[in-house]
């Protein structure tokens, strides 16, 4: 409460998240607080977080949100796959963009050495096995805030690999470009 209220004191909102996970504003496990009375009936009652929650300062402006996926294997090796552009709606994943089109030659840089320098490591130091991705927002200077680490294969990589096998058969693969989006159904009427 007192980080979001620094936040509210000095004119910048925020998004408030479940702890264990969030689905965007959609699913019902984060909400974007832009005053005071937001934020005490969300941290009281509102969206039933509990006494935990996560305080993630909205960046504005941003240039890009993107994300980084990798794989670790049982052997301790990490397999890079890509940084996607993501598609969000609501603060919330609607798709990506491969090969991301609005990032630097140097954010990307700086993405990959957080992740060679940092993240990698610390994960290998808990010998972490499997896929991994982490969502990053790109502020209009071009720096990289690492806001969600996600320990599971998303639908993404799985479009990815379909890409890559019909490239490695059909063409060459740094040519292609693929944009993915979640099926959007419509609100069911009456509820």
């Amino acid at each position: 409460m007192k980080y979001g209220t620094s936040l509210l004191d000095a004119g910048k909102s925020f998004l408030v998240k479940a702890e264990d996970g969030t689905g965007g504003i959609a699913c019902g496990g984060m909400q974007h607080i832009r005053d005071a009375g937001q934020l005490r009936l969300v941290a009281d009652t509102e969206l039933s977080f509990g006494a935990e929650f996560v305080v993630e300062e909205e960046i504005v402006p941003r240039l890009a949100e993107v994300s980084i996926h990798w794989e670790i294997t049982e052997t301790g090796d990490v397999l890079f796959i890509g940084i996607f552009e993501q598609v969000s709606r609501n603060f919330g994943y609607a798709g990506a963009v491969w090969p991301a089109q609005n990032i630097s030659a140097g954010t990307r840089r700086r993405i990959m050495s957080d992740a060679e320098d940092k993240f990698w490591p610390a994960l290998l130091a808990l010998n972490a096995v499997g896929f991994f991705c982490c969502d990053v927002i790109v502020d209009e200077n071009g720096l990289p805030y690492w806001i969600d680490f996600n320990p599971r294969k998303g639908a993404i990589l799985y479009v990815y690999d379909m890409f890559r096998r019909l490239s490695l058969v059909h063409a060459d693969r740094e040519s292609g470009f693929f944009r993915h989006e979640h099926l959007h159904l419509p609100d069911r009427p009456g509820g």
